[in-house]
């Protein structure tokens, strides 16, 4: 059976000077991003689909 690691807060001071640096990061921090059961880990949605292109119907 899968036995998850151990818990523990990553830094987050170069994320955090990002988010605030570079409005780019921070716009796709705040779309991608969400919250992960534990504190300072976080889960990163990202689209596999081509960038511009849309799907035939």
């Amino acid at each position: 059976m899968f036995a998850a690691p151990a818990p523990g807060a990553a830094a987050d001071l170069p994320y955090q000077a990002a988010y605030r640096a570079d409005p780019v990061f921070r716009a796709w921090a705040d779309t991608n991003l969400h919250p992960h059961r534990d504190p300072g880990h976080a889960i990163v949605t990202i689209s596999l689909k081509a960038h511009g292109r849309r799907l035939a119907t």
